[in-house]
């Protein structure tokens, strides 16, 4: 057989032709001789727990999103099988469920970080990662807390022990910028009080310190002189003490947004927004809020987590804008214009008819 009459080889470039995988192929990997997906999903979670020494919130995420993987594509018993296709039904799945955009991209880009896994560590010949594309995610506006927010926000809290541990955690979740996780992850003896911070793990296993507000490390005070227990955790619950979970705080988080007449969406993580917001408003320069947040790229800082005011845009159009008529004209057609100033830049451009 010629080269010209090669099948395995392209006509014009005479090199091999790439394999791409195919439902055939699919169907052959799985009887094929090799580690299933089960098998290498707890080695996989090994690997990423002791050789890339991800934090254990991490890990605990790609279990859960693998779990939930197998769930949606039970067909799959290696991950040669997977293909294009099968992503695609695994996005079909988790949306019919409900989920966000956030959620079904966690899921692809653990899927992905587990396939490059596979094709680095067994040599296994599976789909690209860098061929399965992520959900597109709408741009919307920066959700944060005005200053009348926060204390109508505040004032609602009751000031019971289980509100003063609600209070104790919402201002610390201001002060600091942490995230729930963070926070939440925190012991009693982290906070250096004296000094006013805490060294943090945190995503990505990166390591920062954030700092307390005096009225924060007030709050933690009259709560923790409440507690009468033996356990570690800065959060824990009432009654037999155990650390407190990010689920159990959404539901105050919706109570007293109700009761303070807030119609906008308010978590967690929205805190960590007014935080961010608060500080840029009030002249703090990007990249030390790119630090306080633990951001490693200041265009995550300067995108998804700072928000404007209306008031202030409002304020600015008021101040800057203005159109100022150069001369009076007979014939408008031959010299009309009019000069736009902008007391900002110190420009002034004419704009002809």
């Amino acid at each position: 057989m010629t080269a010209l009459n090669d099948p395995r080889l392209d006509i014009q470039t005479q090199a091999p032709i790439q394999h791409m995988p195919t439902r055939l192929d699919s169907f052959e990997a799985a009887f094929a001789v090799g580690p299933t997906l089960t098998e290498l999903v707890g080695k996989f979670l090994d690997y990423s727990r002791y050789e890339l020494r991800s934090a254990e919130r991490t890990v605990q995420k790609q279990r859960d999103c693998l779990s939930w993987i197998q769930r949606d594509l039970p067909h799959i018993i290696r991950p040669e099988q997977i293909s294009l296709d099968d992503v695609t039904l695994l996005k079909k799945r988790v949306f019919a469920r409900g989920a966000s955009e956030a959620r079904a991209n966690s899921m692809i880009f653990v899927l992905r970080a587990f396939l490059r896994y596979c094709r680095k560590v067994h040599m296994l010949t599976t789909l690209d990662p860098k061929d399965i594309a992520p959900v597109k995610i709408p741009r919307r506006r920066v959700l944060f807390l005005t200053p009348d927010e926060i204390r109508r926000f505040l004032a609602v809290i009751p000031r019971t022990l289980q509100g003063g541990r609600f209070m104790a955690l919402v201002q610390v979740l201001l002060a600091t910028g942490m995230r729930i996780s963070e926070a939440l992850s925190l012991n009693r003896n982290d906070i250096d009080w004296e000094r006013r911070q805490a060294t943090i793990i945190g995503k990505g296993n990166k390591e920062r310190t954030v700092f307390f507000s005096a009225e924060s490390l007030e709050w933690l005070k009259q709560y923790l002189a409440h507690r009468h227990d033996n356990c570690e955790a800065l959060f824990a619950t009432f009654g037999e003490a155990t650390r407190l979970k990010p689920t159990d705080v959404h539901r105050p988080f919706k109570r007293y947004r109700q009761r303070a007449g807030i119609t906008k969406k308010l978590t967690p993580h929205i805190l960590r927004h007014t935080m961010a917001t608060t500080l840029s408003h009030n002249g703090c320069d990007i990249k030390h809020i790119r630090d306080l947040l633990g951001h490693s790229d200041i265009s995550i800082t300067a995108d998804f987590y700072l928000g404007t005011d209306d008031r202030v845009l409002r304020d600015v159009h008021e101040r800057y804008l203005r159109f100022v008529w150069a001369h009076k004209c007979k014939s408008r057609r031959k010299t009309g214009g009019f000069v736009l100033a902008n007391n900002l830049l110190r420009i002034s451009t004419i704009v002809a008819f």
